[in-house]
This record gives C-alpha cells, sequence and structure tokens, in this order.
C-alpha cells in the first residue's frame, strides 16, 4: 500500500472517530437532567425554623358573660319587709380570658397579641388571670315576697374578631403561607357576686 492511500485510510478512521465522538456528546447533551427543586420544601422544618407574624382585629362586643365558680345560692323572702341576706364562699382559684376558634392555627393563637388588640380597639380592660385565696361575702337587700339568687364567679366579656397567622422560613421569608379565621375571646375583667331575683 502506498503512502497515499495509507494516509486516505487513516483520515476516513480519523474522520469516523470524531464523528463518533460527536454523536456521544450530542446524546450526553440531550440526557434530561434530573428535575430541577420543587418550591414546596421537602422537609418539615426548613433549615431556619419557621416563624409567625399574628394580628386580631375585633369585630364586636357582645357583652358581658359571668362565668361562675361553686354552687348557686338562693334566699327566698316570703315575709312583707325587705330582708338583709349575707352569703360567703371560700375561693380558691386562678380564673383566665380563655379564646374558642374552629380554625386550626399551626403556631397557635397568641394571646398577647389578643390582648393587645383588645385594649387598644376597645375599652375592655381585659387582664390574663386573677387568682382568688380568699372567702368572699356578699350582702343584699331582698325585697318582700322575692327569691334571690346568688353565685360567685369571673365577669368576662364576650368579644368576636379575626384572627390571622403568616408562616414564613425565619430569616428568609420564603415559603410563606396565610391563614385566617374567626375567634371568640372571654376577656376576664374582674371577680364577684352576681345577684339575680326569679
Amino acid at each position: 500500500m502506498n503512502r497515499r492511500s495509507l494516509l486516505a485510510r487513516m483520515g476516513k478512521r480519523a474522520r469516523l472517530v470524531v464523528a463518533a465522538l460527536v454523536t456521544a456528546a450530542v446524546a450526553i447533551t440531550l440526557t434530561p437532567a434530573p428535575a430541577a427543586a420543587q418550591m414546596d420544601p421537602p422537609w418539615i422544618i426548613p433549615p431556619g425554623g419557621w416563624c409567625y407574624d399574628n394580628s386580631f382585629v375585633v369585630n364586636s362586643v357582645v357583652g358581658q358573660v359571668h362565668e361562675q365558680y361553686g354552687p348557686t345560692k338562693h334566699f327566698d323572702n316570703q315575709s312583707s319587709v325587705p330582708v338583709t341576706w349575707t352569703e360567703s364562699i371560700s375561693v380558691t382559684h386562678t380564673f383566665r380570658s380563655t379564646t374558642t376558634t374552629t380554625t386550626t392555627f399551626e403556631g397557635g393563637v397568641d394571646f398577647w397579641i389578643i390582648k393587645s388588640a383588645v385594649r387598644k380597639q376597645t375599652t375592655v380592660q381585659i387582664e390574663d388571670s386573677i387568682t382568688v385565696n380568699e372567702t368572699s361575702s356578699m350582702t343584699v337587700t331582698v325585697p318582700p315576697h322575692t327569691l334571690m339568687f346568688a353565685a360567685y364567679g369571673a365577669f368576662k366579656t364576650e368579644i368576636r374578631g379575626t384572627y390571622g397567622q403568616l408562616k414564613y422560613e425565619c430569616g428568609t421569608y420564603n415559603y410563606d403561607t396565610y391563614i385566617s379565621g374567626p375567634v371568640t375571646v372571654y376577656a376576664l375583667e374582674s371577680v364577684g357576686w352576681s345577684t339575680w331575683d326569679a
């Protein structure tokens, strides 16, 4: 075989190798890349942890209720003249403001947020709790031919509003979600006796 034909055959073989390499490169290029990360994280808690921004807006102040502690006392004045009635009860109890809702807030309901909003948006003097450890007495005048009742307990104001909660990754504000729902607050204001007649 002469030199020219040898070079020609080698050149053809080289071109076939190059073509094979190009084909392989194209095949590699066309291979699908791994799927990009989804918007929602695959973990339950992000690296920065979860943070919550909460808010509460008062929609209405319904009125005051008396949350009874202990039994109902009564006095029946069957006479024709007023009678003074004195009653007492031994109390060892901590009364608290309470909330109810049908919405599930993952970060819970922050009572401090509610308390601050109630004090800013209403005249209700809401308290977290009141602890009583004493014997409490009351005296009332019962009119003639009157059946009078009395009970000790907490005076609370019923307040209805909307609670909102923004959830996001701490430090990045990623993966944020917002949820809101109705919340009823029984705002503790004071403790004492409530009396009424039949």
